[in-house]
């Protein structure tokens, strides 16, 4: 089974370049025009709202070795954070994980203590920004169209079944595991507001850099119409992370954003604006993993020519 979910990740990766490629090549025109229909300084909010996420999501990592009264200061916290995040888009789903397990290490912590640590941020993040973004959508869903949401039930409900069937499952056969992580979070109040504050924060901004860059294309800007577009993200990001064959989401993401704004914009424009925020979101992910790395190199240098 983990041989065949390799190879559809790598399989998934080749076939999200070629459509990159591929599209890039019949539509250059149209995508260099649709992004230059957008303001610069719209590009630097969006940016800026992806980076502020960041400060926070590396909060949330802090936050979440808190349960186990274990003190890392927020520093060393965000680059372990940032410099693991990058690892996430090679197919294996494993390599941001095994990055941030190493650093935890070398940071005095157990390994028990890592794995539930771990284990406690992903189900926050996960499943705040699905309740998140399923309430947001739920309010506001005169912006889904009534094909869209035929489509979505009939082409997925055999996913969603089978991500109910497997969570029940899960509890089940980890029962006792699950168990002492409830117990372990509903016995710290102070650190669940923190960690849940923190996090709506952070679908607001992701949301946000998103909207950012379509308000050139959307007639509607009214509080309804940000809400939903927020929720959308949330619902997104739950669900390209929740893929086991796409790395980081990739291409599930951009495609539920895409069809989620297709009420409100061209489905060409909604295509490339979605594609967009990843490329976004990528370069403010390598450009603080470079902030951290190109240092390092550069030391080591120094070090060998020294010697």
């Amino acid at each position: 089974m983990n041989h065949l979910f390799d190879k559809l990740k790598y399989l998934w990766i080749l076939a999200i370049i070629y459509f990159i490629i591929k599209y890039l090549y019949e539509n250059y025109e149209l995508v260099l025009n649709t992004i230059n229909y957008i303001p610069i300084f719209n590009l630097f909010i969006a940016s800026l709202c992806i980076l502020i996420s960041k400060f926070l999501l590396s909060y949330v990592s802090l936050l979440s070795t808190y349960y186990f009264n274990k003190k890392i200061s927020y520093t060393k916290m965000f680059k372990i954070y940032n410099t693991s995040q990058l690892a996430k888009y090679i197919p294996g789903s494993i390599w941001q994980f095994v990055g941030k397990s190493t650093a935890y290490s070398i940071e005095g912590l157990e390994k028990n203590t890592i794995l539930k640590s771990i284990f406690i941020e992903m189900l926050w993040i996960i499943s705040s920004a699905t309740i998140f973004g399923v309430f947001l959508i739920s309010i506001n869903s005169t912006y889904l169209t009534f094909e869209l949401v035929e489509k979505s039930l009939s082409n997925y409900y055999i996913f969603y079944l089978f991500l109910f069937l497997l969570f029940i499952l899960i509890f089940l056969f980890k029962y006792k595991e699950i168990k002492s992580f409830i117990s372990i979070i509903f016995t710290n109040y102070a650190i669940n507001i923190k960690i849940l504050l923190v996090l709506l924060t952070i679908w607001c901004l992701l949301g946000l850099s998103f909207i950012i860059t379509l308000i050139p294309y959307l007639e509607n800007t009214s509080a309804s119409t940000i809400l939903y577009i927020i929720g959308l993200y949330s619902f997104a990001y739950s669900i390209g992370f929740l893929i086991p064959f796409a790395p980081a989401g990739i291409g599930i993401r951009e495609s539920i954003l895409a069809l989620g704004i297709s009420s409100l914009l061209l489905s060409t424009d909604a295509w490339i604006l979605a594609s967009l925020n990843r490329v976004i979101y990528i370069i403010v992910e390598l450009s603080i993993s470079l902030f951290y790395i190109i240092p390092n190199i550069l030391n080591k240098k120094e070090k060998s020519k020294k010697l």
